[in-house]
């Protein structure tokens, strides 16, 4: 089984948590999308403030990234973690190229199916 693991990767994530335990399973190939090295964080408010501009852009970079792995590497799943930088015209583009699509979410309490309900 072929994964694209889309996730943070800091050290004491429970993204990369799962994606190491994924990774020790047997039969599972695993690529991975580490969301966080496309998202820098600075200290200097004047850095976050140029960082907010340029989201957009870090966001788009990123989407690129995740099109490009699914058509390289061929996954069976695309697994996000939370999912936060994808959004639903991302999400109708990896549909179509035909990879089944699985969104963790483990805070039920701020999940959007509770939010919504």
């Amino acid at each position: 089984m072929r994964i694209l693991f889309v996730g943070e990767s800091w050290l004491g994530s429970c993204a990369r948590s799962m994606k190491e335990a994924l990774t020790r399973q047997p039969g599972i190939d695993l690529d991975e999308v580490n969301e966080d090295l496309f998202f820098p964080t600075h200290q200097a408010k004047w850095v976050r403030g140029i960082n907010r501009l340029l989201r957009g852009a870090y966001k788009r970079e990123l989407e690129r990234e995740v099109l490009y792995r699914i058509s390289a590497f061929g996954p069976d799943f695309v697994i996000t973690y939370k999912g936060f930088p994808l959004d639903a015209r991302t999400l109708a583009r990896l549909r179509r190229m035909r990879a089944c699509l699985v969104n963790i979410y483990p805070d039920y309490c701020c999940s959007p199916s509770t939010v919504l309900a």
